[in-house]
């Protein structure tokens, strides 16, 4: 099994989603086998967006609550500063 840099395989993720553009291209940018790159994309980059995107939901609405019950209105600040921690 080859080891392969994390960093080659997020970035080649996000080639593909972001432009659409093909797992033979990526594997020509990057020097790794199209198949690793798909495998990547679809077992493990795709579960980790799925639990992240769960996180942030909850987070938002925790804050949401909070923000509505406290001042009446929605403020993006309330909402947004605990979702720092998961993105940064």
């Amino acid at each position: 099994m080859v080891k392969v840099d994390i960093e080659l395989l997020v970035l080649g993720a996000l080639r593909v989603l972001g432009s659409g553009c093909s797992f033979d291209i990526i594997e020509e940018l990057s020097n790794v086998d199209e198949v690793t790159h798909r495998n990547f994309l679809h077992f493990k980059f795709c579960k980790w967006g799925r639990g992240l995107s769960k996180l942030i939901s909850q987070e938002m609405t925790k804050s949401s609550v909070i923000s509505l019950a406290c001042s009446r209105e929605l403020d993006c600040r309330n909402v947004l500063a605990p979702l720092t921690v998961y993105i940064l």
